[in-house]
């Protein structure tokens, strides 16, 4: 889908490209070019403005974009109502990898502890080694919203890794919750259940385990391969999707609660902790619970 708005000279508009959120801006030029440019870097040109957005139509169809970090447009697009319904929903926080720490919708970048990057399913993501590779982002407000969607693709390298509290236990994003009030802010994970892998979401009411709601998926994970994990918490509900499909419901009538330390990606950094081991891919946070709909957009 596309949606354009003429504003100052600049016809602004974004694309929804492979459950991606890319942002584009076309510019008239004197010589009567209008070129069309992502995130802010030429891309293309064409004689009007309508030939620049069939250039993007195109490009929707047999191209995924390069995304840039100098997103200097996304508020202007965001205040000048180019969101519009259909659209792809805007996330507060989205760290999209390829070979740089960025918040794509934010200022907080990630910080790397130890890792780096590897092939993923929108050119690179983060790596862990499933030993001691973490992946931190500073605390901000953006995740203290009490409804939430929480979003990544994920590859597993290996199903077990040492030191884990329980056997097969893997964090892939972890939230902690305000300090000495229990655990899980938001801990979306990878666990061994019933004797397989799985995915399941946590959140905590308090401390101990009575005041933990956990969902779990019913997907028998594998390696080596990639998969599109969400959850959804709206202030009644917590919801697991995988690849989409809704995997595991369950009653959470309260806020998500999360304290001030970092967020997490492939480990908690608690002493109860389980390390990932693989590719991370795009994750994103949202401050509220995506439906399914916009979740396999």
């Amino acid at each position: 889908m596309v949606t354009e708005n003429q504003q100052a000279g600049c016809l602004f508009f974004r694309a929804a490209v492979n459950q991606k959120c890319v942002l584009w801006e076309c510019h008239p030029h004197p010589n009567g070019v209008w070129t069309l440019a992502v995130k802010g870097v030429e891309v293309d040109t064409g004689s009007s403005a309508s030939e620049s957005i069939a250039m993007l139509r195109q490009r929707q169809r047999t191209w995924i974009p390069q995304r840039f970090a100098n997103l200097w447009f996304l508020g202007f697009l965001l205040l000048s109502g180019v969101a519009q319904a259909g659209d792809l929903p805007v996330p507060v926080g989205w760290w999209p990898g390829d070979t740089s720490t960025i918040n794509l919708a934010g200022t907080n970048s990630a910080v790397l502890g130890g890792g780096g990057y590897a092939g993923a399913v929108f050119g690179k993501g983060f790596s862990f080694d499933g030993r001691s590779n973490v992946v931190s982002v500073p605390d901000d407000p953006s995740q203290h919203s009490p409804r939430i969607t929480v979003a990544c693709w994920v590859k597993f390298n290996e199903l077990l890794t040492p030191g884990a509290a329980t056997p097969g236990l893997q964090y892939l994003m972890f939230k902690r919750r305000p300090a000495n009030s229990g655990f899980e802010g938001f801990a979306l994970v990878k666990d061994r259940l019933t004797g397989a892998d799985r995915f399941k979401i946590v959140l905590a009411n308090g401390p101990g385990t009575a005041n933990q709601v956990v969902t779990p998926g019913m997907t028998i994970v594998e390696t080596n391969r990639f998969y599109f994990v969400a959850a959804t918490a709206d202030g009644s509900h917590v919801r697991l999707y995988v690849d989409g499909m809704l995997e595991g419901t369950s009653p959470a009538a309260f806020p998500v609660q999360c304290g001030s330390q970092p967020m997490f990606f492939g480990s908690s950094e608690e002493s109860y902790n389980g390390r990932f081991s693989g590719a991370l891919d795009e994750p994103q946070l949202f401050d509220r619970a995506l439906s399914q709909t916009e979740i396999q957009a």
